[in-house]
């Protein structure tokens, strides 16, 4: 005759048999997942690298896009430089430019942008944008007193000349 202790015993054994069974056929269903991914990681790897290199395409594709945009946003509106050297046979740290460029500017009664012209006397007071627009899209336009200074490099050239505005000489 089974007593209800034997009962509760075998309850509880029976509970444990099921846990176990129950964890370790969670584990085994674990490496069973692991097994498919390792059996198929090679594909994958193949797969994704190549999936990899086109969202690199891609990207670098937008940054250069993006870069493009900013160097264009960077002399938006400006349209002619000129630079008038004012005193030609004047020595080179004394003598005076005068940059004349072309902008567009919101004009209020027109309600529109339309062309501006600005003139500046010496390079010091030009705006950043315009100075770059020089150097980079006009070099041509750049004095040739100042750009025998760095043939070849005007921004180079430019240094030179305003190092020789500040000590007086240029060497």
């Amino acid at each position: 005759m089974t007593t209800t202790a034997d009962l509760r015993q075998l309850t509880e054994t029976a509970a444990e048999l099921l846990a176990y069974a129950a964890d370790e056929l969670a584990a085994a269903q674990d490496d069973v997942a692991l097994l498919e991914r390792l059996t198929s990681a090679q594909e994958r790897v193949k797969r994704l690298t190549g999936e990899h290199r086109k969202a690199l395409a891609v990207h670098e594709a937008a940054l250069a896009a993006e870069a493009k945009a900013a160097e264009a946003a960077r002399f938006n509106g400006l349209q002619a430089i000129d630079v008038i050297d004012e005193k030609p046979g004047m020595g080179l740290t004394g003598a005076p430019f005068r940059i004349n460029y072309t902008r567009l500017a919101y004009d209020i009664d027109a309600r529109d942008n339309l062309p501006d012209h600005a003139s500046i006397m010496g390079f010091e007071g030009l705006p950043d944008n315009v100075f770059d627009f020089l150097i980079e899209r006009h070099p041509q336009k750049i004095p040739d007193r100042i750009a025998s200074l760095a043939p070849g490099n005007p921004r180079e050239a430019f240094r030179r000349y305003f190092m020789g505005r500040r000590n007086g000489y240029v060497s």
